[in-house]
């Protein structure tokens, strides 16, 4: 999905060959990479009380809000997937090293990673205490969660969606941007984990430590496996598991008998 969006972008190469075309790109990178820093945490947190506003009143739904995210998610990876091999930072095959291929040096990595997702996923699904902790720190974006069957499995897209472009933006992206300006790679993934931290603020400081603690797991699964397969995939289920603790979940993955959930609880 994202190199079919990278394909509008994929003149970059031959823009860049010319001066102007290259001072273009250029502003691009700058202009992108100032908008996942500054830009996207102040405009994200005025965005979300105003989606939250239109569905109280109910003006728009919960569907069409994670229609409207899952487009500008892949439009922008898109374009800094685009700008990457506009910039020669990043070459095809490069991309299917990234992307596609699963390196043995990782296989410890990749197979303790999903041992521990599946073992979590078993354990937290059990504990009520949990659950509760859960609803209790989302109480604040609570209604961003999805409520019918049918937005779960909508919501389930847009998880997966978050998790494959906001590692290209975060993780890939910004990382290659700090590269480029003479970061070092410790600084660079830094960057990225405080840019993704920050673009949670929306969901409080709560929020932006723990997005911070997580992009910092995902540098280190990116530069230990040298590839994005395995934070993205864990990138998913951890946003995949706001649907084990809402009734709508359960619906997707067990019978109503087997889910026990109060609907007071319910957004």
């Amino acid at each position: 999905m994202t190199a079919l969006l990278a394909m509008p972008f994929c003149f970059f190469p031959k823009l860049q060959k010319t001066r102007k075309g290259g001072n273009f790109i250029s502003y691009l990178c700058h202009g992108l990479a100032f908008f996942l820093i500054f830009l996207a945490p102040l405009l994200g947190k005025g965005q979300f009380e105003i989606l939250r506003r239109e569905l109280e009143e109910k003006s728009l739904s919960r569907s069409g809000c994670y229609r409207m995210l899952i487009f500008w998610e892949w439009l922008y990876a898109g374009l800094a997937l685009g700008l990457l091999l506009g910039t020669d930072r990043l070459g095809m095959a490069e991309v299917r090293r990234l992307f596609f291929a699963l390196p043995r040096e990782g296989f410890f990595w990749f197979s303790g990673a999903f041992g521990g997702m599946a073992w979590l996923t078993l354990g937290l699904w059990k504990s009520f205490r949990w659950k509760s902790f859960f609803r209790r720190i989302t109480r604040d974006v609570a209604i961003l969660f999805p409520i019918t069957p049918r937005e779960a499995r909508l919501f389930a897209v847009l998880s997966g969606t978050a998790g494959v472009c906001e590692e290209i933006l975060y993780r890939l992206f910004l990382y290659q941007y700090a590269r480029s300006l003479g970061v070092s790679p410790g600084g660079a993934h830094l960057i990225g984990a405080l840019a993704f931290g920050f673009a949670h603020v929306y969901q409080g400081w709560f929020g932006v430590v723990s997005a911070f603690s997580l992009g910092a797991l995902f540098s280190v699964l990116f530069t230990a496996t040298g590839s994005l397969i395995l934070p993205m995939a864990v990138h998913v289920w951890i946003d995949l598991l706001v649907l084990l603790y809402r009734p709508s979940g359960a619906s997707l993955f067990v019978s109503s008998r087997g889910f026990c959930y109060n609907k007071k609880n319910t957004p």
